[in-house]
């Protein structure tokens, strides 16, 4: 059975804090020193209704017939700084692409990607950007099939901690 992908609505803000609260959890499970514990949804009703409602955002959900939404992706339109020595230019943003376990691997990811960038094209962007953690090589996976490339990469690394009282 196939997904249907269609735009958010409020109706389905619960559904897509829990979808989120799997994703961040998947997050934290794998860098807890970025990702914290937090009480309740991490993202608000309010933000979640900003981002349904706002110009220059969309929250797709996927959902198969009489089911709750099983996966989101969240893309938004961004503006290069103001700065000379960046290139002026309008891009489209992938905040977040989660589909849950149980629909995994079914071309749910695909279809939401897919989406997006005809969403993006409908906002007169011509290029769409994301961001993905180096432990999620499933994900990678995906996003190379369909024809994203590295641009860029983030580097890290744990330093000593201050030294404790006597251990001169």
């Amino acid at each position: 059975m196939q997904a249907h992908i269609r735009h958010a609505t409020a109706a389905d803000i619960p559904a897509i804090q829990r979808i989120y609260a799997y994703g961040d959890a998947f997050h934290r499970a794998e860098a807890p020193w970025f990702f914290g514990e937090h009480e309740g949804p991490a993202r608000s009703a309010e933000y979640l209704s900003a981002q349904l409602h706002g110009d220059s955002s969309a929250i797709l959900v996927a959902q198969e017939p009489g089911a709750e939404p099983v996966g989101l992706l969240h893309v938004s339109v961004r503006t290069a700084p103001d700065l000379p020595f960046y290139t002026p230019r309008r891009y489209a943003m992938i905040e977040a692409l989660i589909v849950l376990p149980e629909a995994q691997r079914r071309g749910i990811g695909t279809t939401l990607l897919r989406r997006a960038e005809a969403w993006a094209l409908e906002q007169g962007l011509t290029q769409i950007e994301m961001g993905v953690w180096e432990f999620n090589i499933t994900a990678q996976r995906l996003y190379e099939r369909e024809g994203y490339a590295t641009i860029r990469r983030a580097l890290r690394k744990e330093l000593p901690g201050p030294a404790e009282e006597g251990d001169e």
